[in-house]
């Protein structure tokens, strides 16, 4: 047991970086996505603020799904 631990804090700075710095790049490329498109009603490129705003807005849509959706989730159901 002590070797798998010992294992782990050993291996883990190697993943960890890369997961940072894959983070980053994803980062960078929805501020680069942001700033390519323009408003299909104004013409107005909307900048990264509204790309946080709209994955907000997108977040509470899903989060509403899964409430409404998930109850029954991993329930047997039982046919009399």
């Amino acid at each position: 047991m002590p070797s798998i631990a010992l294992g782990f804090f050993v291996l883990l700075p190697v993943p960890l970086p890369a997961a940072l710095a894959s983070h980053a790049v994803h980062g960078g490329r929805l501020r680069r996505a942001a700033r390519a498109f323009s408003c299909v009603t104004c013409g107005h490129i909307p900048g990264t603020e509204a790309l946080r705003r709209a994955d907000a807005a997108w977040s509470g849509h899903m989060a509403g799904l899964v409430r409404r959706h998930a109850a029954g989730v991993g329930e047997e159901e039982v046919s009399v």
